[in-house]
């Protein structure tokens, strides 16, 4: 899980890092620009009606398939003999893309080149190119379907001259209906005759009857001989009308299509319109060198951050006390306090350990035997909860015979009511605050001669109090009524609280835990107070081996009786104090 703190510290401690990256990234994204060429681009476009879609050799239907009509006309006005004709006639190379608008029928041409004139030119020039080609496609189609149907249509000429011909050869029998009844009234006369002779009306006559007769027979045989000729000869004539009738139409349909092309391809023409030609644009397209940059400082800031959190993550840890000395030869180790757990000092821990009193010593003049008179401890991390360190140390103070005061100046964490069990009393804030007063609310540890003074109630406003006048008339108050005042202050890297503290201090001391704290965090945290003109005393190691690296915070309590009760106080309230010690002890005395 990310530790949103310590991510913040560590951008923080390498913020030039974090400027520098996207410096670098914009000046390199400004020298590339500077180097290339600028490209200039136009539009023409092309709008299509639904006349396009008649024209002959087309692709598609633009009523019925639009945008497979207008995906085939993007591809022709790519093709190789559009692109060749319209570098020529442009007169330069130029690249160029066609995009299909598929809702408003409309093709669009955007060419760029190292001029806005050939930009302009090349799209124009390709749409000239590809209506040239289209055009002559379209004639080529027309021309084509012209010759074939003009063919198709001889033959049926041919076809219907036949016809005609075999119906003026059947005209001839036309006269086998008169020969025909030229027979039936011979026969009639032969009927008659051979009556007259059979009845013998006129004897006279019946040779001449005869004979007449035998003339007729002559002529029927005659006109027999003939109608059987005209009947062989005759065609069948209603099949021959049926065929030529047929004919004729197909002629009809064939002569229709034939007109009908000369108006498709007025159609056709008609249907393809320049909607905007392009035109000349001062603007380069690229390189856009505000865009680059822009750009580049976006890269350079993420790459600036992700970098100082890469080498925060991957800072070394602070290891052994050797490790410390020779990482910072001019800082000493003044302790080391070992016996520390996540929870605080290891249970049945002395309530004042030999690290607690090897710092009481190593703060203590040789000389004079006096120690300095306020003691900040702080730390270059907020992982670390200072307030154990500073209330071992004055509870060694107090052993040793000096009146000794511990008060909790981190009022962004509080630590201390929980480490000496003094929850719910008001303390630093109230009386900054002007909600208290200091002498009821500096409260001796229970069971303990040592005097204590919480963060109280930290809220929103907390921050600000310890940079004002009355945080000063504090310190002095407190330090006239003790020997040694230990301060207990944020980390160094959170906040400029203990920048602040140190100021007012004698000394300060700057807490460390091995495998927890990085050399970087502490070399920063030292560099920060010496710039402020603090007198950094030392460096206090915590040597926390069951503490998993990198993580946890420090301990919470510190290891003190907790029978007996607090001095005399200002008490919260809902706070059942009736078993409070009503002693004038204001401060630790010693026992």
């Amino acid at each position: 899980m990310l530790d949103v703190g310590r991510a913040l510290r560590d951008i923080r401690r390498r913020w030039w890092l974090v400027l520098l990256l996207p410096i670098v990234a914009v000046a390199g994204s400004l020298a590339l620009t500077s180097t290339q060429s600028k490209r200039y681009a136009s539009m023409a476009s092309v709008l299509f009606t639904n006349g396009a879609a008649s024209f002959p050799g087309s692709s598609g239907d633009l009523a019925g398939e639009p945008a497979r009509f207008l995906q085939t006309q993007a591809e022709v006005v790519l093709s190789a003999p559009v692109r060749d004709a319209a570098e020529a006639a442009a007169g330069g190379s130029f690249d160029y893309a066609v995009d299909p608008v598929f809702d408003a029928d409309v093709l669009e041409v955007h060419a760029t080149a190292a001029t806005a004139e050939l930009a302009a030119a090349g799209a124009n020039a390709a749409v000239k190119a590809y209506l040239e080609l289209r055009g002559a496609q379209a004639e080529a189609g027309r021309e084509a379907a012209t010759t074939q149907l003009s063919a198709q249509i001889t033959t049926l000429d041919g076809q219907i001259a036949a016809i005609d011909q075999q119906a003026a050869g059947a005209a001839g029998a036309a006269g086998l209906a008169g020969l025909q009844q030229q027979r039936g009234a011979l026969v009639d006369a032969r009927a008659q005759m051979r009556v007259a002779l059979a009845r013998g009306d006129q004897p006279l006559a019946a040779t001449g009857l005869a004979a007449a007769i035998t003339g007729l027979d002559a002529e029927i045989v005659g006109l027999d001989a003939q109608i059987t000729a005209a009947a062989a000869a005759a065609p069948p004539t209603a099949a021959l009308d049926q065929q030529r009738a047929s004919l004729v139409t197909s002629r009809t349909d064939l002569q229709n299509r034939l007109n009908s092309y000369s108006v498709d391809a007025a159609l056709a023409a008609d249907s393809i319109r320049v909607l905007a030609p392009a035109e000349v644009q001062g603007q380069p397209t690229s390189p856009h060198p505000l865009r680059s940059a822009a750009f580049a400082l976006v890269v350079g800031m993420l790459a600036g951050l992700g970098l100082a959190l890469l080498i925060g993550r991957a800072s070394r840890p602070v290891g052994p006390s050797e490790d410390l000395r020779g990482g910072l030869p001019g800082v000493p180790v003044l302790a080391e306090l070992g016996g520390h757990s996540r929870n605080g000092l290891r249970p049945g821990a002395a309530a004042t350990t030999t690290g607690g009193s090897e710092l009481r010593a190593a703060l203590t003049d040789p000389d004079t035997v006096r120690p300095p008179r306020r003691i900040q401890i702080t730390s270059s991390v907020g992982i670390l909860d200072t307030s154990v360190v500073a209330a071992d140390l004055a509870a060694a103070f107090a052993e040793a015979g000096l009146r000794a005061l511990v008060v909790d100046c981190n009022l962004r964490r509080p630590g201390l009511a929980a480490a000496l069990g003094l929850h719910g009393y008001d303390g630093v804030c109230e009386v900054l605050q002007g909600e208290a007063v200091l002498t009821d609310v500096v409260l001796g540890a229970p069971g303990r001669s040592l005097g204590a003074l919480t963060a109280g109630r930290a809220g929103a406003t907390a921050d600000d109090l310890l940079g004002g006048v009355a945080f000063e008339q504090m310190l002095a108050e407190l330090s006239r009524d003790c020997d040694v005042l230990v301060v207990d202050t944020p980390a160094v890297g959170d906040s400029a609280d203990a920048v602040r503290v140190s100021g007012l201090v004698d000394t300060t001391l700057v807490v460390a835990a091995s495998g927890r704290t990085s050399m970087d965090a502490v070399r920063e945290a030292l560099d920060l107070l010496e710039r402020a003109g603090a007198n950094v005393g030392g460096l206090v190691l915590i040597e926390d081996d069951d503490a998993p690296r990198g993580g946890a915070t420090h301990a919470s309590r510190v290891a003190v009786p907790t029978t007996g009760a607090p001095t005399k106080s200002a008490p919260r309230a809902d706070l059942d104090v009736s078993d409070v010690d009503d002693r004038q002890l204001r401060y630790g005395t010693p026992g």
